[in-house]
């Protein structure tokens, strides 16, 4: 699994799914209820979810609770803050280009 960022310095990420392994994205520093999460792949199906941390275990492919992203099409996903005011999203696909961008 693959650890990103989205924070002040990057408000927007521009990513590729390793194959099936999921990445775990950490938005920091927003204070935001939910983020954009957008499929560049031209025919794969992409799926996001807020997790409660960034050690929590990655979503699979179809998981209940999910957000599923059409290929070319962005969703908003819902998240939640922790304490410190970060948010964690797991994604996954097969080797999906996608972006995750605050609202």
């Amino acid at each position: 699994m693959a650890a990103q960022a989205v924070n002040a310095a990057a408000p927007t990420i521009h990513k590729t799914l390793v194959t099936t392994t999921a990445d775990m994205v950490t938005v920091s520093g927003f204070g935001v209820r939910a983020v954009k999460v957008t499929n560049r792949h031209a025919t794969v199906e992409l799926y996001a979810k807020a997790v409660a941390t960034a050690t929590s275990a990655a979503i699979t492919s179809g998981a209940d609770g999910s957000t599923f992203i059409a290929p070319g099409k962005t969703e908003l996903v819902p998240v939640t803050l922790d304490n410190a005011g970060a948010a964690y999203i797991s994604v996954v696909g097969n080797a999906n280009p996608y972006s995750i961008s605050v609202v």
